[in-house]
């Protein structure tokens, strides 16, 4: 309610900035609710709007919304392409929470298709990055995220998990950049 009300105020406003965001609000309460094609829709005119005044960090922020909803879809091509694009603009804004989100992403998305230790190491990576910045899961997230991390681990041993972890958190800058988009080339 209180997004579709900030949605008519910032268009009666002319704001562009923070119509996309409302847009990419109610997108994502949309897909919280499983409302998927209500969400996409939002979501892609969030993502246009943001395109076109040049707001990159709104541009990132609806791409990887929209990743989230490609995975949750299936659609897990696209879903790398959304990801991979939002996490090269989060990078470029500094954006660390971004990132780990992007990085999150990418480790459901290795999970399910069988890339159980590039799936940890991913984990591992976001999980360190969210340290760094005192920033946890937030609740509504936290059942989608341990559902997928027990996918990894349930597909290896315990020592072959954990060192995988071990290793994505000791990754930094932009040595897990390039792993992160690496995971990309292999599963796309």
């Amino acid at each position: 309610m209180f997004y579709e009300e900030s949605l008519h105020l910032y268009r009666e406003l002319g704001n562009k900035v923070g119509v996309a965001q409302a847009l990419n609000n109610l997108g994502i309460g949309a897909r919280q609710q499983g409302e998927y094609d209500k969400a996409w829709a939002f979501l892609e005119e969030s993502l246009a709007i943001s395109r076109g005044v040049g707001s990159k960090i709104s541009i990132a922020n609806s791409l990887e919304c929209l990743g989230f909803l490609a995975f949750k879809q299936t659609d897990y091509k696209r879903a790398v392409t959304l990801y991979s694009e939002s996490l090269t603009m989060f990078k470029e804004l500094g954006n660390m929470l971004g990132i780990s989100c992007c990085l999150e992403g990418l480790a459901r998305l290795a999970s399910v298709l069988g890339e159980l230790e590039r799936s940890a190491r991913l984990f591992g990576a976001a999980e360190a990055l969210r340290e760094t910045i005192h920033t946890p899961l937030p609740p509504i997230d936290r059942d989608d995220y341990n559902h997928d991390v027990a996918t990894a681990r349930a597909g290896l041993d315990e020592e072959t998990f954990t060192a995988a972890w071990a290793q994505g958190r000791s990754m930094i800058g932009a040595r897990l950049l390039v792993f992160a988009l690496t995971t990309v080339g292999v599963i796309a």
